[in-house]
């Protein structure tokens, strides 16, 4: 079981180097959520109103406009 993690962590170091070798724009991780035209509209709107407000008047859940202003700020 040993030999077969290698060969799988050996594999997966020579296709990192392989795609970035042949991909200029690779990164490694995963990739970071697109921000649709809803979200950022909540998240305009939390601007200027408080997030339970927010929430009220978006009809999503305080966490996600909480999740959505961490998002777009970082």
């Amino acid at each position: 079981m040993a030999a077969l993690s290698k060969q799988v962590a050996l594999r997966d170091i020579q296709g990192k180097a392989y795609a970035k070798q042949h991909n200029p724009h690779y990164r490694e991780g995963r990739p970071k959520r697109r921000i649709t035209d809803r979200y950022q509209a909540i998240y305009e709107y939390s601007l200027k109103h408080s997030i339970k407000e927010t929430a009220l008047a978006t009809g999503v859940s305080e966490s996600t406009v909480k999740r959505i202003r961490r998002q777009i700020n970082h």
